[in-house]
C-alpha cells in the first residue's frame, strides 16, 4: 500500500470511530435527560441505578477480550475462540443480573427496566468483538459507522425523529 493510501485508510478508521465512539459516550446522558423530563424523578433514579448497575455488569461481559484480541498480531488465537469467549462471558453477564434480581426482589417495573438495560449491554458488549475482529482485519471504519449508526437511530428512536 501506498504512503497516500495507508493515510487515507488512516484517517477513514479515526474519524468513523471517533464519531461512532463520541455518539454512543453521549447517550447514557442523553437517556437519563429524556427519562427526567418525561417520566419524572422517580423513574429517572430507576433508570439510573439500573444504568449505573447494568453498565458494571458490562465490564463483567467485556472480561479478556478486545485488547487481546488486537494486539494478537500472530493469530495465535482464532477469532471464533474470541467470539466464542465473550458469548460466554456474556452469558455470565446476564445470569449475573439474572441473580441479582431474584436476590432484591424489585416490583415488575423495576425488573422490566433492569432487564432490558442488562440485554443492551450484554448484546452492546457482545457486538464489541466483532468489531475487533473488523479492526485486526483493517475494517475499523466499519465498526464506527456501525456505532454511529446504532447511536444516531437510538437517539432518534428517543427523541421521535
Amino acid at each position: 500500500m501506498e504512503k497516500t493510501d495507508e493515510r487515507k485508510e488512516f484517517l477513514k478508521n479515526f474519524i468513523w470511530n471517533s464519531l461512532g465512539t463520541g455518539i454512543n459516550s453521549f447517550n447514557s446522558l442523553f437517556f437519563l435527560i429524556i427519562v427526567t423530563r418525561i417520566n419524572g424523578l422517580e423513574t429517572a433514579g430507576i433508570f439510573s441505578i439500573a444504568y449505573a448497575t447494568a453498565t458494571i455488569l458490562y465490564t463483567l461481559a467485556m472480561y479478556s477480550g478486545r485488547l487481546c484480541q488486537v494486539t494478537d498480531i500472530e493469530n495465535k488465537i482464532k477469532d471464533k475462540d474470541y467470539i466464542t469467549n465473550r458469548a460466554l462471558t456474556c452469558l455470565i453477564m446476564l445470569i449475573g443480573a439474572s441473580c441479582f434480581l431474584i436476590i432484591k426482589r424489585y416490583s415488575g417495573f423495576k425488573t422490566t427496566v433492569f432487564a432490558l438495560l442488562a440485554i443492551f449491554k450484554g448484546i452492546e458488549a457482545f457486538s464489541d468483538i466483532l468489531y475487533g475482529v473488523m479492526q485486526k482485519n483493517n475494517l475499523l471504519y466499519k465498526s464506527g459507522m456501525s456505532l454511529s449508526l446504532k447511536g444516531f437511530t437510538r437517539d432518534c428512536f428517543i427523541f421521535n425523529c
